[in-house]
């Protein structure tokens, strides 16, 4: 997708039609928060530059087992800061009228996982959101 703000509502309802019968409704909610917050961050962090914005591009693998579904984003902008997602604070802990500065406390949140490295291959968030259970037929 473009590094562009105004690309992220399109993609992030794209993913969620993806995602929706492989996750309960409340995680649906959280997984849609949780992209949107860290594709936001991707585009006004990663490509602050405005014309890094015109030619960035932020790729997106989607997969899903029989436990989770992960989201992948990867770039090749700025490099978030090492050890970003440590001492990140919980969501109670956080001013939730604050214009900023909640971002990663909500992916952290939403997300069962989500971890970020940086390298020669860019930039690279993994985000993991457990799949709805399926009901068991009774008797087994």
């Amino acid at each position: 997708m473009p590094a562009r703000l105004e690309a992220i509502d399109a993609m992030v309802v794209d993913l969620r039609l993806a995602v929706q019968p492989l996750l309960r409704d409340e995680a649906l909610f959280g997984f849609e928060v949780a992209v949107s917050e860290a594709l936001t961050n991707v585009v006004k962090h990663a490509f602050a530059a405005s014309a890094d914005r015109e030619a960035g591009v932020i790729t997106l693998n989607l997969s899903s087992d029989a436990e989770a579904v992960t989201l992948e984003l990867l770039d090749h902008g700025k490099p978030g800061p090492e050890g970003m997602f440590e001492a990140v604070p919980k969501l109670d802990e956080i001013d939730i009228f604050a214009e900023h500065g909640r971002g990663l406390s909500l992916i952290l949140h939403y997300a069962e996982s989500a971890t970020y490295r940086s390298g020669p291959e860019g930039n690279r968030l993994r985000m993991r959101f457990p799949r709805a259970q399926q009901a068991q037929p009774d008797g087994e």
